[in-house]
């Protein structure tokens, strides 16, 4: 499932990419970037045990879920409602995404997979 309930827009996709402004400039997307309903719960996408949360410049709040040879990284969240350790159900909330830079009136999740510490194409897991 999506990270959020509602509306997903991706906004930035996986991998390598020029930035609009500054074409001859690469930057390497390790997820996707989705605008999301203003106020949006971040959800885990499956069932787990949350192993990190941090405040990470650019990303603010990020939430990392193991499943086992898996991992989904939730980042721009405002706050998280987990805690290390916590055991996660497939739906349960774990942070409130925080607002766009570009657009306040909207929320902006950044999430990721990750098989071990490959990053995989979040949108090819997701329905």
């Amino acid at each position: 499932p999506r990270p959020v309930a509602g509306q997903f827009r991706i906004t930035s996709r996986f991998g390598q990419h020029s930035l609009p402004d500054l074409p001859n400039v690469m930057y390497d997307n390790p997820g996707i970037d989705a605008e999301v309903a203003a106020g949006a719960t971040a959800q885990a996408v499956y069932g787990g045990k949350v192993s990190g949360v941090y405040v990470i410049p650019g990303f603010q709040t990020v939430v990392i879920v193991n499943h086992g040879n898996y991992y989904t990284v939730y980042g721009n969240l405002s706050g998280a409602a987990v805690k290390v350790g916590d055991v996660v159900k497939a739906g349960q909330g774990v942070g409130r995404v925080a607002a766009s830079e570009d657009n306040p009136s909207v929320g902006q999740i950044h999430f990721e997979v990750w098989k071990n510490r490959d990053k995989q194409d979040p949108a090819g897991w997701i329905r």
